[in-house]
């Protein structure tokens, strides 16, 4: 950089996973009509609760651990 001063590029870092799925919510999506009514309210209403559930925390003993691995991949 002219006159001998660096550039600090942003750190990045992953938000911590802490929160729970909530379940009930999740059940209740009819995800064919969200996606055909382009309901993007819907859509926010479980963005937060999806994006920063710690999955693993979840009882999952009878899920297929790629499925976890994809949500995972999709926060």
């Amino acid at each position: 950089m002219p006159g001998g001063k660096s550039r600090t590029v942003p750190h990045f870092q992953f938000a911590a996973r802490t929160g729970r799925v909530d379940w009930r919510r999740l059940a209740a999506v009819d995800v064919d009509r969200m996606a055909r009514e382009m309901d993007v309210g819907v859509l926010q209403k479980l963005l937060q609760s999806v994006t920063f559930c710690n999955i693993e925390s979840e009882d999952l003993s009878d899920v297929d651990p790629n499925i976890v691995k994809l949500f995972r991949l999709s926060q």
